[in-house]
């Protein structure tokens, strides 16, 4: 039993195990639970980890783990609706009791998420920032990709790839 790092290790385990149903089944996409709570957890958690800009907007609507997708169609939910849709759907939802220790990181910042109501910073703000984050991380990505487009070539005659640039009186090897 670890003594360190305990979710981080329960949630690899529990990918490997969604990920082997996937090939046994040969399905190619899971469906996740996260909601818009775990949107704000996982922002504070790597801003601590001192993420850049890429890593505090990462929980994606749709990512992949090899040819596996990962699906999170509730993150413009809350986690009261994540309840009803369980319990309307499955007609229960399961309590995690690691939910309740705040030995656990994300268990302590979510209990100072709760606190930030009363300084101002309510979660339609903190969306708010998540947003912004989020488009400047797009923009940032939209310009990488035009500028390798624009300025990177691939010569098969040579078998070399280039860097066009201004600054260099010839293409850069």
């Amino acid at each position: 039993k670890p003594s360190s790092n305990i979710q981080a290790i329960a949630r690899h385990y529990r990918y490997a195990l969604l990920e082997k149903q996937c090939v046994r089944t040969k399905s190619t996409n899971i469906l996740l639970g996260h909601q818009k709570e775990d949107l704000y957890e996982n922002f504070f958690i790597r801003m601590i980890r001192g993420s850049g800009l890429k890593g505090l907007t990462s929980l994606e609507k749709k990512t992949s783990i090899g040819s596996i997708n990962l699906i999170r169609p509730l993150l413009d939910f809350e986690k009261k609706n994540l309840i009803f849709i369980s319990n309307y759907v499955f007609n229960f939802f399961v309590r995690d009791p690691s939910n309740q220790n705040v030995d656990f990181k994300r268990i302590k910042i979510r209990n100072i998420i709760g606190k930030f109501k009363n300084t101002g910073l309510d979660k339609a703000k903190l969306l708010l920032t998540l947003k912004n984050l989020k488009s400047s991380n797009e923009v940032i990505k939209f310009y990488t990709e035009q500028n390798k487009r624009s300025n990177i070539f691939y010569d098969k005659s040579h078998n070399k790839i280039f860097l066009n640039a201004v600054f260099f009186k010839q293409p850069y090897e």
